[in-house]
Protein backbone atom coordinates (compact mmCIF):
# COMPACT_ATOMS: atom_id res chain seq x y z
CA UNK A 1 0.00 0.00 0.00
CA UNK A 2 1.40 3.11 -1.07
CA UNK A 3 -0.84 5.81 1.01
CA UNK A 4 1.37 8.50 -0.57
CA UNK A 5 0.21 8.09 -3.92
CA UNK A 6 -3.81 7.37 -2.78
CA UNK A 7 -3.58 10.83 -0.67
CA UNK A 8 -1.90 12.71 -3.86
CA UNK A 9 -4.49 11.25 -6.62
CA UNK A 10 -7.23 11.29 -3.32
CA UNK A 11 -8.53 7.67 -3.21
CA UNK A 12 -9.64 5.60 -0.06
CA UNK A 13 -7.34 3.67 1.65
CA UNK A 14 -8.16 0.09 3.64
CA UNK A 15 -5.92 -1.00 6.45
CA UNK A 16 -6.37 -4.87 6.92
CA UNK A 17 -5.53 -5.05 10.52
CA UNK A 18 -4.07 -8.42 10.49
CA UNK A 19 -0.69 -8.60 11.02
CA UNK A 20 0.62 -5.38 12.88
CA UNK A 21 -1.03 -3.97 16.44
CA UNK A 22 -3.56 -1.21 16.02
CA UNK A 23 -1.15 1.09 16.67
CA UNK A 24 0.96 0.81 13.49
CA UNK A 25 -2.00 0.60 11.46
CA UNK A 26 -2.94 4.18 13.13
CA UNK A 27 0.62 5.80 12.28
CA UNK A 28 -0.53 4.66 8.54
CA UNK A 29 -3.76 6.79 8.84
CA UNK A 30 -2.43 9.71 10.40
CA UNK A 31 0.25 10.17 7.41
CA UNK A 32 -2.07 8.97 5.21
CA UNK A 33 -4.43 11.70 6.15
CA UNK A 34 -1.69 14.25 6.45
CA UNK A 35 -0.41 13.79 3.26
CA UNK A 36 -3.78 14.32 2.20
CA UNK A 37 -4.48 17.64 3.32
CA UNK A 38 -0.98 18.41 2.39
CA UNK A 39 -2.10 17.65 -1.36
CA UNK A 40 -4.84 19.90 -0.84
CA UNK A 41 -7.58 17.72 -0.06
CA UNK A 42 -10.53 18.37 1.93
CA UNK A 43 -9.93 16.45 5.34
CA UNK A 44 -13.61 15.89 5.70
CA UNK A 45 -13.49 13.54 2.76
CA UNK A 46 -10.48 11.72 3.43
CA UNK A 47 -11.94 8.00 3.46
CA UNK A 48 -10.51 4.72 4.85
CA UNK A 49 -11.66 1.68 5.86
CA UNK A 50 -10.60 -1.65 8.14
CA UNK A 51 -11.24 -5.06 8.35
CA UNK A 52 -10.98 -7.92 10.45
CA UNK A 53 -12.45 -11.27 11.03
CA UNK A 54 -15.40 -11.92 13.89
CA UNK A 55 -16.67 -14.24 15.82
CA UNK A 56 -20.05 -12.98 18.22
CA UNK A 57 -21.18 -15.04 21.01
CA UNK A 58 -23.29 -14.33 24.26
CA UNK A 59 -20.66 -14.76 26.38
CA UNK A 60 -16.81 -14.35 26.33
CA UNK A 61 -16.67 -17.92 27.63
CA UNK A 62 -18.55 -19.10 24.87
CA UNK A 63 -16.83 -17.63 22.32
CA UNK A 64 -13.64 -18.94 23.61
CA UNK A 65 -14.69 -22.44 23.53
CA UNK A 66 -15.95 -22.34 20.37
CA UNK A 67 -13.44 -20.35 18.41
CA UNK A 68 -10.05 -20.61 20.07
CA UNK A 69 -9.69 -24.76 18.70
CA UNK A 70 -10.40 -23.65 14.97
CA UNK A 71 -8.34 -20.09 15.32
CA UNK A 72 -4.88 -21.64 16.78
CA UNK A 73 -5.53 -24.38 14.42
CA UNK A 74 -5.42 -22.26 11.40
CA UNK A 75 -2.51 -19.90 12.81
CA UNK A 76 1.14 -19.58 11.40
CA UNK A 77 2.31 -18.54 14.39
CA UNK A 78 2.93 -21.69 16.55
CA UNK A 79 5.88 -20.00 18.89
CA UNK A 80 4.63 -21.39 22.21
CA UNK A 81 7.05 -19.19 24.21
CA UNK A 82 5.21 -15.71 22.94
CA UNK A 83 2.31 -14.09 25.03
CA UNK A 84 -1.04 -15.72 23.68
CA UNK A 85 -2.77 -12.39 23.79
CA UNK A 86 -0.43 -10.37 21.52
CA UNK A 87 -0.93 -13.46 18.89
CA UNK A 88 -4.80 -13.30 18.82
CA UNK A 89 -5.33 -9.51 19.36
CA UNK A 90 -4.69 -7.84 16.19
CA UNK A 91 -7.81 -7.87 14.01
CA UNK A 92 -9.98 -10.40 15.93
CA UNK A 93 -13.27 -9.24 16.78
CA UNK A 94 -14.34 -12.03 19.06
CA UNK A 95 -16.66 -11.63 22.25
CA UNK A 96 -19.95 -11.16 23.69
CA UNK A 97 -22.21 -8.38 21.43
CA UNK A 98 -20.92 -5.33 24.02
CA UNK A 99 -16.78 -6.26 23.52
CA UNK A 100 -17.39 -6.27 19.64
CA UNK A 101 -19.17 -2.59 20.44
CA UNK A 102 -16.27 -1.66 22.48
CA UNK A 103 -13.63 -3.31 20.20
CA UNK A 104 -14.99 -1.75 17.22
CA UNK A 105 -15.02 1.92 18.71
CA UNK A 106 -11.71 1.56 19.87
CA UNK A 107 -10.51 1.12 16.50
CA UNK A 108 -13.06 3.49 14.82
CA UNK A 109 -12.01 6.25 17.76
CA UNK A 110 -8.29 5.52 16.55
CA UNK A 111 -8.85 5.29 12.67
CA UNK A 112 -11.52 7.36 12.30
CA UNK A 113 -12.60 5.17 9.37
CA UNK A 114 -15.83 5.40 7.36
CA UNK A 115 -16.09 1.47 6.98
CA UNK A 116 -15.53 -2.03 8.22
CA UNK A 117 -15.20 -5.32 6.78
CA UNK A 118 -15.45 -7.86 9.05
CA UNK A 119 -14.37 -11.57 7.86
CA UNK A 120 -16.90 -14.51 9.59
CA UNK A 121 -14.88 -17.33 8.57
CA UNK A 122 -11.87 -18.07 10.89
CA UNK A 123 -10.18 -21.67 10.36
CA UNK A 124 -12.52 -23.60 9.02
CA UNK A 125 -15.61 -23.54 12.08
CA UNK A 126 -18.42 -24.85 11.26
CA UNK A 127 -21.18 -22.84 9.26
CA UNK A 128 -23.85 -23.22 12.18
CA UNK A 129 -21.23 -21.68 14.56
CA UNK A 130 -20.89 -19.15 11.77
CA UNK A 131 -24.45 -18.38 11.51
CA UNK A 132 -25.13 -17.73 14.67
CA UNK A 133 -22.46 -15.41 15.62
CA UNK A 134 -23.69 -13.60 12.70
CA UNK A 135 -27.33 -13.78 13.70
CA UNK A 136 -26.21 -12.33 16.69
CA UNK A 137 -23.98 -9.55 15.39
CA UNK A 138 -26.94 -8.23 13.01
CA UNK A 139 -29.65 -8.27 16.27
CA UNK A 140 -27.32 -7.27 18.96
CA UNK A 141 -24.27 -5.29 17.65
CA UNK A 142 -25.25 -3.62 14.05
CA UNK A 143 -28.34 -1.92 15.40
CA UNK A 144 -25.76 0.13 17.83
CA UNK A 145 -23.03 0.56 15.49
CA UNK A 146 -25.65 2.01 12.64
CA UNK A 147 -26.37 4.85 15.46
CA UNK A 148 -23.13 5.99 15.40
Amino acid sequence: MDVQLDARYGDPIFVANAIQPMENYGKLVDHYRERWAAYGHDPARARVGSGGLLFVGKTSQQVRDALCPYYEAQRTDRDPTRDRRRRTGRGLFAGSPEEIVDRVGTYRERFGHDLMIFGPQIGGIPYGRVAESLDLFAAEVAPYLRSL
